[in-house]
C-alpha cells in the first residue's frame, strides 16, 4: 500500500473509484489505476501498430480531469460504464470502442449499458457518450437515432467542450 500511495503521490499512476450509480457513492475497494504518462505504457507493454484500449481511457481519464470533472469507473445494476464523470452535480457517462471492429456485439453491450440510464430519472437527461477510436459511419447508422446517444471519435470529442 506504501508503494501505491508513493506511486500516487509522483503522479505516476492515478487511482479512480467505482462510482455504485444505484446507490449514489463511490466504493474505496474497487479502484482502478492509470498511468500519468502515456509512454509509461509503451515501456510496459511496448509499442504496437494498433492504439491500446488502456490508452484510449487514459487518454479520457486525462482530458476529463482537465475539463474539471471528477471521473469513476460506473456500476449500474449489474451493467459496467467505462466512465461516469460527475461536475457541479450532473454526470456525462461515457463508454469505448477501441478497435476497428464490424461486431455489432460489442456495439449493442457499450450502448445497452447507457440507455439502461435512461431508465432512472437522475440519469435520463445526462449526456452519454460511446467513443471510437476509428468511427465507421456505416457502422453506426442508425443505432443512436432515439436513445440520447452520441456516437463520436475520440479526435471529435477531445475538440468539443
Amino acid at each position: 500500500p506504501t508503494y501505491i500511495k508513493a506511486l500516487e503521490n509522483a503522479f505516476v499512476i492515478k487511482r479512480i473509484y467505482r462510482y455504485n450509480l444505484l446507490k449514489g457513492g463511490s466504493s474505496r475497494s474497487n479502484a482502478v489505476y492509470f498511468v500519468g504518462d502515456h509512454s509509461l505504457l509503451n515501456a510496459v507493454i511496448g509499442t504496437a501498430d494498433e492504439f491500446s484500449p488502456e490508452i484510449l481511457e487514459n487518454v479520457l481519464v486525462h482530458d476529463l480531469e482537465r475539463r474539471g470533472y471528477t471521473v469513476y469507473t460506473g456500476k449500474f445494476d449489474d451493467r459496467h460504464i467505462d466512465f461516469a464523470a460527475e461536475q457541479d452535480d450532473a454526470f456525462i457517462f461515457l463508454q469505448t470502442i477501441s478497435q476497428k471492429t464490424d461486431d455489432e456485439t460489442i456495439l449493442e453491450q457499450k450502448t445497452e449499458s447507457l440507455v439502461c440510464l435512461n431508465d432512472d430519472e437522475r440519469f435520463a437527461t445526462q449526456k452519454k457518450y460511446v467513443i471510437f477510436l476509428d468511427v465507421d459511419d456505416s457502422f453506426i447508422s442508425e443505432t443512436g437515432a432515439n436513445t440520447g446517444i452520441n456516437y463520436l471519435s475520440l479526435q471529435d470529442f477531445l475538440l468539443t467542450e
